[in-house]
């Protein structure tokens, strides 16, 4: 994230790796089957806007716990 790579088309191994909306459809299970990502997301590279922003993602309530888990610790810290 962020870090230059010596190899200029290293993102284009990656590309075939890509969370989809039908790679979602052939993994989910009628049990429920939910998508998480740590963020921030490259939406397009890593993730399809439709699978970040669908039904079966999480991924903004779990930065939110993130975050929260964060002031947490930094509160504690410096009380």
């Amino acid at each position: 994230m962020g870090v230059p790579k010596a190899e200029p088309d290293w993102q284009q191994k990656f590309w075939p790796y890509r969370v989809t909306g039908e790679l979602m459809g052939r993994v989910s299970r009628p049990s429920g089957t939910i998508f998480l990502h740590d963020l921030p997301a490259v939406r397009g590279a890593e993730v399809t806007d439709e699978v970040l922003d669908g039904s079966q993602s999480v991924a903004f309530r779990q930065a939110e716990n993130k975050l929260n888990s964060a002031l947490a610790v930094l509160s504690w810290c410096v009380s």
